[in-house]
């Protein structure tokens, strides 16, 4: 018996969707979309989901439920991350969208988010070649596990994504050194549980999971020329030899020069520097030099779920 199900993703920075057809053994994707909803924009650090993004919220949930309507889906399963949970008005959102909508929203903690991430992800790779260090940079939140092919050997959930960071920074257009100081400065107080587990686990390969990590693949795609082959595989290696050089245009780059970036859609454009100094901080503390853009994150993990029957 096949089943056709939505997935929502209320995330900081966008509110994503996937549409499959599913047996419980397969699935086929039969839609995706997202929309930019900024959800943090103007109280992440106060912690206020503003009334311009609460709106943003509601009218995105219900352009993602009339396509899922049109498309006959017989459940929505929808999920809400760092800026609902973390929000003193994000229960109150939920409960708008459940009046208006009769949708249930799921508002996760970190660690749920990291589970569901890494479930996500191993459907994409099956197995890993190596012990590796799974990556999501949100807008409100990163998540990082560590895991090889027996399961998942740690894992944590930071309040440092892209978009908190940002608003916390402010930084100069350019970024200025000063600011970059600042910034690794807050990552070395923040992260000191994740760098022991990383002498202690050995992770030899980065896996970026959705976000910045797509805008970097499909920068590199453009700058090869190849910009329709971007999404044919579900994950893909970033070489270093491609990468490094973006990474540091990315880096030294006014908005004005981001805003014309063949791949960076106009929504990364404002946290894609934040994302990318965070991606080069944990590069260089690992010596990492295998990197890897995974299509798969959040979504896919409650579709490995839904497929396990663990909702009905």
């Amino acid at each position: 018996m096949t089943e056709t199900i939505a997935i929502i993703d209320l995330g900081t920075n966008t509110f994503n969707m996937l549409i499959v057809e599913h047996n419980f053994h397969s699935f086929k994707l039969l839609h995706q979309q997202k929309i930019a909803v900024k959800l943090g924009e103007g109280g992440m650090n106060e912690r206020i989901i503003r009334p311009a993004p609460f709106q943003r919220a509601i009218d995105a949930i219900e352009q993602h439920l009339a396509v899922a309507k049109k498309l006959r889906c017989a459940n929505v399963y929808a999920f809400a991350t760092s800026a609902m949970r973390s929000s003193k008005n994000g229960n109150e959102l939920a409960q708008t969208i459940l009046e208006k909508f009769d949708l249930t929203i799921n508002i996760i903690d970190g660690n749920r988010e990291a589970e569901l991430i890494y479930f996500g992800v191993k459907q994409a790779f099956r197995k890993f070649k190596t012990t590796s260090i799974i990556m999501d940079i949100g807008g409100g939140s990163t998540e990082f596990i560590i895991c090889n092919n027996q399961g998942v050997l740690w894992q944590k959930s930071y309040n440092l994504g892209a978009a908190r960071l940002l608003e916390w920074l402010v930084p100069s257009n350019p970024i200025a050194a000063a600011e970059i100081d600042k910034l690794y400065q807050k990552f070395n107080s923040e992260l000191g549980e994740l760098f022991d587990a990383i002498t202690n686990f050995q992770p030899k390969q980065l896996i970026g999971s959705s976000g910045s990590f797509d805008s970097l693949h499909e920068m590199i795609m453009h700058q090869l020329n190849t910009p329709d082959l971007a999404y044919q595989k579900n994950h893909i290696e970033l070489p270093l030899k491609e990468y490094l050089p973006l990474a540091t245009k990315i880096i030294k780059s006014t908005t004005e020069q981001r805003l014309i970036m063949p791949g960076l859609i106009a929504m990364r454009v404002d946290m894609i520097v934040i994302a990318t100094l965070f991606i080069e901080y944990i590069r260089i503390k690992t010596s990492i030099t295998k990197i890897y853009q995974c299509q798969y994150a959040l979504k896919e993990g409650i579709l490995f779920e839904v497929m396990e029957k663990k909702y009905y």
